[in-house]
């Protein structure tokens, strides 16, 4: 907005902010000024200060975007508040196909899709959140089932008769008597479980 609106603007923000015991950001630190020969918006850095009011425009900051992390990626979180009416957002349309853009009227297709979590105000964080939820789905449809029961019954195996290891395992099962190895002198539960699941899975 042009420096005389922004100014009523900022001195309101100030006198709620001292009257409120300075509680919040400080309001000296969330302006922005633009730059007249660029037209590019420049913050007042760390050092909380007032706008001189001799350029001709300000701005308060853009709110910071909320994140989540999936796969160990920080991804733009969807919004959990309703756009301006008529402005533009996007959405996932069908598994990793992302909208080119809609305008929000608030009808029952956009509160859809903001209770479903499925609404960004820039298509490259859909695309982005769509292809990570994805790569996700299909990690876990390809990973092997294996059940706390199937490794117990392993663990508790008993192994062969003529069980006999080579590549420098040691075994006398002359000595060993009646207390027979199983599973568990194997493996621990962890090991049975990446075990099975390559057995299962066949990989490698």
């Amino acid at each position: 907005m042009n420096a005389s609106k922004f100014e009523i603007a900022f001195y309101e923000a100030m006198s709620k902010w001292v009257s409120g015991g300075k509680a919040g950001p400080d309001p000296r630190g969330e302006w922005e000024y633009q730059q007249a020969a660029t037209g590019l918006w420049f913050g007042v850095g760390k050092n909380p200060c007032m706008p001189a009011w001799d350029l001709p425009a300000y701005r308060w900051k853009p709110a910071k975007k909320r994140t989540v992390t999936i796969g160990g990626v920080e991804l733009v979180a969807p919004e959990t508040d309703a756009p301006a009416l008529g402005s533009t957002y996007f959405t996932e349309i069908t598994d990793g196909d992302v909208s080119t853009n809609f305008n929000w009227e608030c009808d029952s297709m956009d509160v859809g899709a903001l209770k479903n979590g499925k609404v960004f105000l820039s298509r490259e964080d859909c695309q982005a959140m769509s292809d990570a939820q994805r790569k996700q789905r299909i990690g876990q449809q390809s990973k092997p089932l294996v059940t706390d029961e199937m490794v117990t019954r392993f663990l508790g195996w008993r192994l062969p008769k003529y069980f006999s290891p080579d590549c420098y395992i040691s075994f006398d099962a002359q000595r060993i008597g009646r207390s027979w190895p199983i599973g568990t002198n194997l493996f621990n539960a962890d090991q049975a479980r990446e075990m099975l699941e390559i057995v299962i899975g066949g990989a490698s």
